[in-house]
């Protein structure tokens, strides 16, 4: 055997590990970050579908037909909306929505339990709320 391999052996070895570690260390944190990325657009996408419904369409069908003031109810609470209904909306729902569909024609995301919570704040216009988002997503795509 060579004397450089016998006399360094245990230091190549370490080295071998150390560089393992550092790879697997690497993809870790790079499944986590693509996780967070899909988490991060999906949470976007939740967002505009529920600006989308609440700006677009409920609001002016809700104030037109009970005023203001029936928005009130919705300010602790929320108006829970979920991805079923806002992919219904209009077409450009429909068309955002696929986002959580993936190549297979499989969801995503379940359509009952991923939604919207939109509390509506005073003096209640169309842009007076405030929005959080309930993901249940399978992300392994």
């Amino acid at each position: 055997m060579n004397k450089f391999l016998k006399d360094n052996i245990m230091y190549i070895g370490g080295f071998l590990v150390v560089l393992l570690l550092v790879g697997i260390f690497a993809i870790v944190v790079a499944f986590v970050n693509s996780e967070k990325n899909t988490n991060k657009k999906f949470d976007n996408t939740m967002r505009e579908l529920g600006k989308i419904f609440y700006e677009d369409h409920y609001y002016d069908i809700i104030v037109n037909s009970k005023g203001t003031n029936y928005l009130k109810q919705f300010s602790d609470n929320g108006l829970v909306v979920d991805l079923a209904t806002l992919k219904t909306v209009n077409t450009k729902t429909k068309e955002l929505a696929e986002v959580f569909v993936d190549k297979n024609n499989n969801e995503l995301c379940n359509s009952e339990k991923t939604k919207v919570i939109i509390k509506t704040n005073d003096p209640y216009g169309k842009s007076d709320y405030s929005m959080e988002v309930t993901l249940d997503c399978k992300l392994s795509n």
